[in-house]
């Protein structure tokens, strides 16, 4: 329920029976009667439209029911109206010592139907341009409050808002018809966080952080990054704003950016644990719910999964309809790693299944989510078979995100699409995928992946412009074996990438080759091949993250076009550039090379198989390798071609033909 602030408490009351004698007893500026009347104030000149919607004059609201329990509502409506508006730094509102003497010296009597000409000189003389009536009606139990707001300079109608609330929460209902009134489109978005009162006193660096929210929404984290940016360059103690900021950095490094390098890991991790800090140092002054927004967040990513499992568990049960708690509920369930005793033995505490639900829950409730719709078309597709879909499992609580990235993996375990069911298998220490039935894994995969492309679909039908959706669309056709779909598809989502963007990492190329690759299309791919070599970018995925999935293939794929061509100093570099990515050394390492290229990974405790996707076709794998023999001497000395030819001959001859 809201409560009245003690301070305006009183004003109301006052209001609820205001002394008319009192109100004519004195003039506008103080003195005593007789006033002095400027007659030709309504003819002062207006100032500009932008500058009139910031000037705001509140007249009291008329109570259509006449009941009696409603008429302090009649002049408390300027008091709560003009509470609400008057938050803003760059919005003034005429206050109500100064409003009712003036209604008095006009003869207005409070709840009465003002006409245009009245307000225009009430406009005129109090500088509130922006001019609200409005009307309050019983409806059983609660209270419909209407409001109208006009220019009075044009008469205009600028804006209009309704709300429907219970008698006790009338405050809040007050809140949010301001919020409309303000009439920017950004502001009448209402999402779940927003608690403006106590969130920021700036009406601009509000308006940035729901346009940052927006862009959130819509899957654009360089413009949410931006606007939440702005927000808090405006007010640093935006802590709302820094959870924004924190979680529109780790959206663009990690959910969509799936190629981002060490040095971009390294600074997007910076900027979060900035913001996250920023953000709890903030939040004292927070209603309890966004302060538990920013404790769950906060906890997130600091990998403390329990703390922020209990902070969204307690917020869910508060208000189950809570979308942006579900969301956030639905990535901890994602993510968390640590392992608890269940039937046959341990198992995830964090569960796939439960995070669709959840995903899906929110969904329900704002439509509008196309984040949630990219993390359930990425749940979806990791149980096809896409590689990040590995998830670790550990036995200790870990105590920070560092801790856990750089901890000990006790369990390892793939998702798997059960029925209707998402599960995981375990792969280590002990691989059950493989005693599986492989006709019935690949076809739950095959329904994985349909599930994923209707989700990347939904995406892409909000978002039909959106270079990052059809890049999702590609690599779902890829999976599913649609070569030229995915070029395709592949070929539009780079014509639609803003120029701007990444331009030095050359990412949808290195994907075009591999496709051109699996097409046959050599002197294509080749061509693409030499241009990604010259712009460094296999020199980048060297250096780069752990395990860059697209850059990982594009080595692999280029190492068999170079071996092909019988270039092989440059295909012994690209070789020796694959073999880090196994964690492993010596013969092992060599062993590992040839396994990518031939798709042989008989060791899930090494996550070998996540790199599957990355083996040569039959037919390049044999030209390479043919290619490879006939050049004799030119083969680098102690190089790794030099000591995993042998082997890759072996693989070469095992491939069905």
């Amino acid at each position: 329920m809201a409560r009245l602030p003690a301070f305006r408490l009183g004003v109301v009351l006052a209001l609820a029976a205001p002394p008319r004698g009192g109100l004519a007893a004195q003039c506008p500026d103080g003195s005593p009667p007789p006033c002095a009347v400027a007659p030709a104030a309504h003819r002062v000149a207006p100032p500009p439209p932008a500058d009139r919607a910031r000037r705001f004059l509140i007249l009291p609201f008329r109570n259509l029911s006449r009941r009696a329990e409603h008429d302090w509502l009649v002049e408390g409506a300027v008091a709560l109206l003009g509470d609400a508006l008057g938050q803003w730094q760059e919005i003034s509102v005429v206050p109500d010592r100064r409003l009712f003497p003036l209604l008095a010296r006009h003869g207005v009597n409070p709840g009465a139907v003002i006409g245009e000409e009245v307000m225009r000189r009430l406009a005129a003389e109090t500088g509130g341009w922006t001019v609200v009536t409005g009307e309050v009606l019983a409806a059983g139990d609660a209270i419909r409050l209407r409001a109208v707001a006009y220019d009075a300079a044009t008469g205009r109608d600028v804006g209009r808002a309704t709300e429907q609330v219970p008698a006790a929460e009338v405050l809040s209902g007050f809140e949010r018809l301001a919020a409309t009134l303000l009439g920017t489109a950004e502001l009448r978005l209402r999402p779940g966080w927003i608690a403006p009162s106590a969130t920021t006193t700036s009406l601009e660096a509000y308006k940035a952080f729901l346009r940052g929210l927006q862009y959130t929404y819509r899957v654009d984290p360089d413009s949410a990054r931006a606007a939440f940016e702005r927000a808090v360059a405006l007010d640093s103690a935006f802590a709302l704003a820094h959870v924004g900021l924190a979680l529109s950095s780790a959206l663009a490094g990690t959910l969509l950016d799936e190629e981002a390098d060490a040095a971009e890991v390294l600074a997007t991790q910076g900027r979060v644990a900035q913001s996250v800090l920023r953000a709890t140092r903030h939040s004292t002054r927070l209603p309890t719910r966004e302060r538990q927004l920013v404790q769950s967040v906060a906890a997130m990513f600091r990998g403390q999964f329990a703390t922020g499992r209990a902070v969204l568990d307690s917020m869910v049960v508060t208000d189950s309809n809570d979308y942006e708690a579900l969301a956030l509920l639905a990535a901890l369930e994602l993510y968390d790693p640590v392992l608890v005793s269940g039937i046959g033995g341990e198992r995830r505490r964090g569960s796939p299944e439960t995070a669709a639900l959840l995903a899906k829950r929110a969904l329900l409730f704002n439509p509008a989510r196309s984040d949630v719709l990219v993390f359930l078309a990425r749940i979806y597709r990791e149980a096809a078979g896409y590689w990040i879909g590995s998830a670790a499992g550990i036995r200790r609580e870990p105590q920070s995100l560092m801790d856990l990235m750089g901890g000990v993996v006790d369990r390892r375990f793939l998702p798997l699409l059960d029925g209707d069911t998402l599960r995981l298998v375990p792969v280590q220490p002990v691989d059950s995928l493989a005693l599986m039935d492989s006709d019935s894994v690949a076809a739950a995969r095959r329904w994985a992946l349909v599930a994923a492309h209707a989700w990347a679909e939904q995406w892409l039908a909000g978002a039909p412009g959106d270079h990052r959706a059809l890049s999702m669309m590609a690599h779902d056709q890829e999976l599913a074996g649609d070569w030229v779909g995915a070029l395709a598809t592949l070929d539009r989502a780079e014509s639609l990438q803003p120029p701007e963007r990444d331009p030095g990492t050359q990412r949808y190329a290195a994907r075009r080759m591999v496709l051109l690759a699996r097409l046959g299309r050599d002197a294509e791919a080749g061509s693409v091949l030499d241009s990604l070599w010259v712009g460094g970018f296999f020199g980048r995925v060297r250096r780069g993250f752990s395990f860059p999935r697209d850059g990982f293939m594009s080595l692999a794929w280029a190492a068999g076009l170079l071996l092909k061509r019988g270039d092989v100093a440059r295909a012994d570099t690209a070789l020796a550039s694959l073999g880090p990515f196994c964690g492993c050394d010596g013969a092992e390492r060599d062993q590992f090379v040839v396994d990518v290229l031939a798709g042989r990974f008989p060791n899930p405790s090494r996550r070998w198989w996540a790199y599957g996707a990355a083996a040569l076709s039959p037919e390049l794998l044999r030209a390479a390798v043919q290619a490879t023999s006939r050049s004799g001497s030119r083969i680098p000395a102690a190089g790794v071609l030099e000591r995993v030819l042998p082997e890759l001959v072996r693989a070469a001859d095992r491939v069905p033909k």
